[in-house]
Formats: structure tokens, C-alpha cells, sequence
């Protein structure tokens, strides 16, 4: 069967190569085309040229990996050789690290106790969910003090460590706060304002301008990737029905429109006006996880000073008036070197910081599709909460879609950044914020805060 699968991938995906090769060399003065659609503005219609470039430079990496993930979930579909998948119970130590070293810690809200956080998901109670799975935590008080958690349940009980209850909490906890961080928590990171922004630098920017060669980087594959994840939706157009057990990457007990509609949500609410959009981006330097990716800010915002009046800053002035008709945010209150350093930072380090630290902390030890009621008594086993094949497909959904992959001959990483310049001064400046990039990278490693290597750091939205 899978081989059948790969000549299918391997077909389509050449078929879909020579037609945007074709429809590339033939198309003139194209244009990205924003519109507005559930509430957020984004790019229904991709430019060949951009077609072209993701289908030859990022599509091999998902031809890939689709193949190793259907070949593994088949295994585990037909039970060879006994293989199975299951969640790991988390540590406290562990548990905690999950909120305060990943992208969850942008809900930290304080309380009136000194060193106590409270984190709302409140949101998750209104999902719906297909029959016969559960959300079944609403909220998290994080001590740091101690760094214990105390989970509160759908119905307002408070599970804290000692109770009998409290590892089975920590399972439903981490749950719900897995589906939390992709479906609700990091959409603002990805679409709306990293979409409008490619397509107006594509539209618009002079191709010769040292502004362009800067933003087509940090925009490459941007309006194609958020597309296909708004859109298209093969992750995450799910249905209540035998034949999608055969899909192995959707891990979401709901409906695409479902998961479309609270990330549609948040992302309105993050960039209204009045919202929580800022430049330079408010970071709480008590948390870890807000230490490591504001010290890249310093050096991107440092990088921008650098470039002079090299950078021309009528241009970002137009970029940025333009993107008033779709943001509600008030930009003009900001620095226009800030909004800039804060994009580049958005959809560089915070993207790929969001990503890599879920992989690392929630691949093992959730799976947002959980059949089981949080109930009073001792703890339950893992392995009599989940279906295998559910955390088998949320496996294959984070090592596919969550984990940064990339070919050799061509690493899109932070770590191997160039902009391309042809000018000697314009040259040693990117050698210097390269430098620079590398020596923060170093400096958190003796700080012992080196959550994601810059080889794990796209240069833009493009996973």
C-alpha cells in the first residue's frame, strides 16, 4: 500500500510542478490578490511565480515526510510487528516547562498573589467537539514560586498535586492546552499580518530596494503556507466518520470550520485596535521562554539601526500606511524601525521558537483527542484514555507540520541567513547581524535558556 501512496504523491506532485513551471513563465504583472475572508485578511489567490518557487524549494521536504508518516501510521493502522503509539505522562517539572518555556506563556495573566499566573482557557468549553471526546480543563494557576500547577476543571474544581486525581488532571490538562497553543494561541503569529505584508511587499516594493531584498526573505512561502492551513485544511478538515481513521495527520476531534473559526477569532482580537499588537512586542522578562526570544528582537532591531540610510525608510513608511485598510491595530503609533524589526522577529524567531518548543514538549505527551471524562479516584493509565490511532495521527501532524524540516541544499534557516547584497558595506552588515545572531544563540547557552537552535529557525512562515 505504501508504495502505491508514494507513486500517487510522486505523480501529483510532478504533475503540479510542470503546470505552475508553465503558468510562471507565461504570467505578467501578477499580483497577490488580499482579500477578506472569515473576519481575517489573507491571499486566496497565489501568484505562479510564488507557486512555482514553494513547489520546487518547500513542497519535496512535506513529499518526504507525508510518505514516512503514511508508511508509519499503516504499521501501527495493521498493528505490525505489534506497533502501537501512546502518551507519556508528563513530569511537573515538565508540565510547567510547558507553559513557561513555549509560546502558552504569552496567557500567563497575574493574580493577587505574588508569583502566581493564572492561564484562561475558558474558550475551550464552546468548542465543538465530535461525540465522545472532551475538553475537560478551563483554566491553570502557575505557581512559580514552586512551580506547581493547579488545574481547574470544566466545572470549577481545583486539582492540585496531593489530590488522587491530579495525574490524570495533568493528562487532560495537557490536552487541552495542546490544542489550545495550535488551534487558538499561535494563529495571531501566523496569519493576517504576516499575509497582508508578503503580499503588499510582492505587489508593491521595488525589486532593486534594499527593503526588498530584505522582506522577500522573511516573506518567502508565506501567503502559499497560510493558504494551504486556512484553506485547503488537509489537517485539519476533519469528520466523525470510519473512513477518516484513515487520514494519519488529523488530530483534532472537530470540523475544519470549527478549527478555522477560533483561529479566526483570536487573530481578529490580537490585531484589533486597542489589541495586543506592539512594537517593539511586550515580553514579561520573568519567563523564560519571553527572555530567549526578545534577546533575537535586540539583535534585529540593532541589525535595522545598522542599515542607515541604506534602509529606505519612505519605503517601509508606504508598506506600513498601506497595511492601514486591513489592520485595525494603530501602527502609526509605533516606530517605523520597530514595526519592522518586530515583523522580522514575528515570522522568524517567534514562529519557529512557537514551533519547535510544542514539538518538543507536547509531541510525546498529548493528543488533543481525548475520550475520556476527568473523573474522581486514582490515576488512569495513559494507554485507557487515548486510541492509539489518535495519538499515532498526532504524531504524524507534529512531525509533518509542527517539527521546521528543510533539505540540505537549501537550509531556510536563521542560521545560514544572506540577503544577497552585492554592495561591500551593505555585505558587512549582514555579516555583522549574522554575527550577532550566533552570539546571542551562544550567550543562552551558558545561560542555560538555549530553547531552539537557529538551525531550527526559519526565515519566514513557510511550515
Amino acid at each position: 500500500m505504501t508504495g502505491v501512496i508514494k507513486l500517487m504523491l510522486d505523480f501529483g506532485y510532478a504533475l503540479a510542478l510542470s503546470k505552475a513551471k508553465s503558468k510562471a513563465r507565461g504570467a505578467t504583472e501578477e499580483k497577490a490578490q488580499i482579500v477578506r475572508w472569515r473576519n481575517i485578511y489573507g491571499v486566496t489567490l497565489i501568484p505562479w511565480s510564488l507557486e512555482y518557487d514553494f513547489l520546487l524549494r518547500r513542497s519535496p521536504v512535506y513529499l518526504r515526510l507525508t510518505k514516512e508518516s503514511y508508511e508509519s501510521y499503516y504499521r501501527k493502522f495493521f498493528r505490525v510487528n505489534g506497533e502501537a503509539s501512546t502518551v507519556t505522562t508528563p513530569s511537573d517539572e515538565h508540565f510547567y516547562r510547558s507553559i513557561t518555556n513555549t509560546g502558552n506563556s504569552f496567557y500567563l495573566r497575574p493574580t493577587d498573589r505574588a508569583g502566581v499566573e493564572h492561564m484562561n482557557m475558558a474558550q475551550l468549553m464552546n468548542v465543538e467537539l465530535f461525540p465522545g471526546y472532551f475538553f475537560e480543563v478551563r483554566g491553570l494557576e502557575i505557581n512559580h514560586n514552586t512551580k506547581e500547577i493547579l488545574i481547574i476543571t470544566r466545572h470549577n474544581r481545583r486539582i492540585g498535586k496531593g489530590d488522587p486525581s491530579y495525574e490524570q488532571a495533568k493528562i487532560h490538562a495537557m490536552t487541552c492546552v495542546s490544542y489550545f497553543n495550535v488551534g487558538i494561541g499561535h494563529s495571531w503569529v501566523h496569519f493576517q499580518l504576516p499575509c497582508v505584508v508578503s503580499a503588499l511587499v510582492f505587489n508593491a516594493v521595488p525589486r532593486d530596494s534594499v527593503l526588498y531584498r530584505i522582506m522577500s526573505v522573511h516573506t518567502r512561502f508565506t501567503m502559499r503556507i497560510n493558504h494551504q492551513a486556512l484553506r485547503i485544511r488537509r489537517t485539519s478538515n476533519n469528520q466523525d466518520k470510519w473512513s477518516k481513521r484513515l487520514n494519519p495527520f488529523q488530530a483534532f476531534a472537530m470540523t475544519g470550520n470549527t478549527f478555522v473559526e477560533n483561529n479566526q477569532a483570536r487573530t481578529v482580537d490580537f490585531y484589533k485596535l486597542d489589541g495586543e499588537f506592539s512594537a517593539p512586542p511586550r515580553l514579561n522578562p520573568e519567563l523564560p521562554y519571553h527572555r530567549f526570544v526578545g534577546a533575537y528582537y535586540q539583535a534585529i532591531r540593532q541589525f535595522i539601526e545598522d542599515l542607515g540610510d541604506r534602509l529606505e525608510l519612505d519605503l517601509v513608511d508606504q508598506l506600513f500606511t498601506a497595511l492601514d485598510q486591513y489592520i485595525p491595530a494603530s501602527l502609526a503609533a509605533f516606530d517605523r524601525k520597530d514595526l519592522l524589526a518586530a515583523f522580522i522577529w514575528q515570522v522568524s524567531v517567534l514562529h519557529s521558537s512557537d514551533h519547535h518548543t510544542y514539538y518538543k514538549l507536547f509531541r510525546n505527551y498529548s493528543c488533543p483527542m481525548l475520550r475520556h471524562r476527568l473523573e474522581d479516584g486514582e490515576p488512569i493509565q495513559p494507554a485507557a484514555m487515548f486510541d492509539p490511532l489518535n495519538v499515532a495521527k498526532f504524531e504524524n501532524f507534529t512531525d509533518v507540520f509542527v517539527k521546521f524540516s528543510y533539505e540540505e541544499k537549501f537550509p531556510n534557516n536563521l542560521a545560514h541567513l544572506t540577503y544577497g547584497f552585492t554592495d561591500p558595506d551593505l555585505q558587512a552588515i549582514e555579516g555583522r547581524f549574522c554575527a550577532e545572531l550566533k552570539a546571542v544563540e551562544a550567550k543562552l547557552e551558558q545561560e542555560g535558556l538555549a530553547l531552539v537552535p537557529l538551525t531550527q529557525m526559519a526565515q519566514s512562515i513557510c511550515f
